[in-house]
């Protein structure tokens, strides 16, 4: 099985400085990217959009530069990740600031 899925780099610039905004997984707490599957339909680009969105809590325009892509084995197949570089446009959520 092959699982196609894709996530985003969110950055913003402030004062000079990138920012880029990661987020924790509810499992492990670790520190991730925005990432999730691509649903029929959707190209890599507007999930990653999406995931941004719902994980994050910001919206931004997915640049047309791709950062990368990466496999790994999970759901017993093999995902595959296309990485995406979006700016951020606006922070929604609550509680975001910088480290």
């Amino acid at each position: 099985m092959y699982i196609k899925q894709s996530g985003v780099i969110p950055y913003r610039l402030r004062e000079g400085i990138t920012e880029v905004l990661l987020i924790t997984s509810i499992n492990s707490k670790r520190w991730i990217i925005p990432k999730g599957l691509v649903e029929p339909g959707m190209t890599p680009q507007d999930s990653a959009a999406k995931e941004a969105w719902e994980e994050a809590g910001v919206i931004g325009e997915v640049l047309p530069t791709l950062m990368g892509t990466y496999d790994y084995r999970k759901w017993g197949g093999i995902c595959n990740h296309i990485i995406d570089i979006t700016q951020i446009a606006n922070l929604v959520g609550a509680g975001l600031g910088t480290i």
